[in-house]
């Protein structure tokens, strides 16, 4: 597939975690630890209004991909994160854009996940 993208990021993606017996939340196994065709750009001050009421929004950032990424659901799935700065992001709402021929990209929007929140496997894996 064509791409507009001249540039990588470092994509981590983990399976959806589980509840245990007493009923904590176990975080799933990293999945997917690769680089992706695309670029990560800080997101606007008028694009992060509406998101101001978010749950622990500290920071967005967009992201566009030449392929479909895993993005956190209601749920309240792991989904996938990405590294801008020295922050991590995960990444929470999708949206495909079709509109050039043969050059399909998707929209993603990350949220800033503060270092206390972070899954110890994608702290890890951002390490290496």
């Amino acid at each position: 597939m064509a791409t507009l993208f001249n540039k990588n990021f470092r994509y981590v993606e983990l399976v959806d975690g589980h509840y245990d017996t007493a009923g904590d939340y176990v975080h799933g196994s990293v999945s997917s630890d690769r680089m992706v065709r695309g670029t990560v750009q800080s997101a606007t001050y008028k694009e992060q209004i509406p998101a101001i009421t978010g749950s622990r929004n500290t920071g967005n950032v967009d992201v566009y991909s030449s392929e479909p990424l895993k993005c956190r659901t209601q749920g309240g799935n792991d989904g996938g994160y990405v590294k801008h700065g020295n922050n991590i992001y995960q990444l929470v709402s999708e949206q495909y854009y079709p509109h050039l021929k043969n050059i399909d990209h998707w929209k993603y929007v990350g949220e800033m996940v503060p270092e206390c929140e972070l899954p110890q496997l994608v702290k890890e894996a951002f390490a290496q």
